[in-house]
């Protein structure tokens, strides 16, 4: 319902979301059927892999824009560029992953932006 709602907020500006992906993953997980470690689950790069499958992306050609180390790692991983930007976790998330952004912006906008910039469009 959420990604519903997105994507209609998008499509009255003319944009839209391809997929959505998450990983229900977690080695901690309360439940059994989830509790398993997974190459989806972030910093590990399956996600962006699979996008990139699915969607016939050129990783060179990509960015993995975040919030999180962990994020951050995950984009380093699969080869694309990356921006973290200074809202929700700010990089201050609590796994302190080491590694580094090709960028860094205050917000999701300015990192589009970056982005384009650093890329001639």
């Amino acid at each position: 319902l959420v990604h519903e709602e997105l994507n209609r907020r998008l499509q009255a500006r003319g944009a839209h979301i391809d997929a959505f992906y998450f990983c229900p993953h977690h080695p901690n997980a309360t439940l059994e059927q989830y509790r398993t470690t997974c190459p989806c689950r972030k910093p590990e790069p399956g996600m962006i892999l699979r996008a990139a499958e699915e969607h016939g992306l050129d990783l060179s050609r990509s960015v993995m824009i975040g919030d999180t180390t962990q994020d951050i790692l995950a984009g380093n991983r699969a080869g694309v560029q990356t921006i973290l930007v200074r809202t929700g976790h700010g990089g201050r998330d609590p796994w302190q992953y080491q590694c580094l952004p090709d960028w860094t912006a205050n917000n999701l906008l300015e990192a589009a932006y970056v982005w384009m910039e650093a890329n001639g469009l």
